[in-house]
């Protein structure tokens, strides 16, 4: 656009990465513990529904 005074976007976005590229392997490894942990709870909330669920199911089949 004429009149305007910015540069290129040739240049960086202002973030400059750490030393060592070490950042996206930290984020990486950061986001496979939280899946990990995520998925552990997910599992364990899974199995105590199926818990609940057969209780229930014994629960009505002995008292009906």
């Amino acid at each position: 656009m004429p009149g305007k005074d910015e540069t290129p976007s040739d240049e960086s976005d202002g973030v400059e990465p750490e030393p060592g590229g070490e950042s996206g392997t930290r984020h990486l490894l950061l986001a496979g513990v939280i899946s990990a942990f995520l998925a552990g709870l997910a599992d364990e909330a899974a199995h105590w529904f199926v818990q609940f669920v057969v209780w229930l199911y014994e629960y009505l089949g002995s008292h009906l």
